[in-house]
């Protein structure tokens, strides 16, 4: 009659040299985790570069704010007084704007005032020569203009091993004589 083949139960070994199915050999594990070890070092080093991008342009970015702000600032200045504020400043002479929430208002001062503890914001002003007959701005020569100023804006910060700087150059006008 029929025979019972009682089946042993073979346990496979992790590793195993063989033929089919015979698991894991040691040299593929060893591949499996140095392919691992390049996609997670990979993946840290893309999002260490990505930060550092991102804190690199957000400085640039506030730089650049600050800048906006610095020249409307200085329209506010004016303004308010121009024979006050501005008129008495001198050429070439780097100032800084403090601004008091208590007043609602700007200063202009000289002494070194850090902005979130980070940034510097100087301004100069520069007289004003014109040409007599077209009162086009000239670099050298033409008809001194007093109630002309041209204004440079300067936004320093620490960044990495460097001081980094944004500038902006624009020029302010008497406009209502006060």
């Amino acid at each position: 009659m029929f025979k019972k083949n009682k089946s042993k139960i073979k346990t496979q070994h992790l590793f195993r040299s063989g033929g089919k199915g015979a698991g894991f050999s040691l040299i593929e594990i060893i591949i499996a985790s140095a392919v691992m070890l390049i996609v997670w070092l990979t993946v840290f080093y893309t999002f260490s570069v990505l930060t550092q991008f991102t804190s690199k342009n957000t400085n640039s970015i506030k730089a650049s704010m600050l800048l906006e702000e610095g020249s409307e600032a200085l329209r506010s200045l004016r303004d308010s007084s121009w024979k006050t504020n501005i008129a008495p400043l001198s050429s070439g002479v780097d100032y800084r704007l403090l601004y008091s929430m208590s007043t609602d208002s700007w200063t202009i001062i000289n002494e070194p005032s850090m902005i979130d503890g980070k940034f510097d914001r100087t301004f100069s002003l520069s007289d004003v020569s014109r040409d007599s007959s077209t009162f086009n701005v000239v670099s050298s020569g033409g008809v001194f203009d007093a109630d002309s100023k041209k204004v440079d804006i300067t936004v320093s910060w620490y960044q990495g091993n460097a001081t980094t700087s944004e500038s902006l150059e624009t020029y302010i006008f008497n406009d209502f004589n006060k």
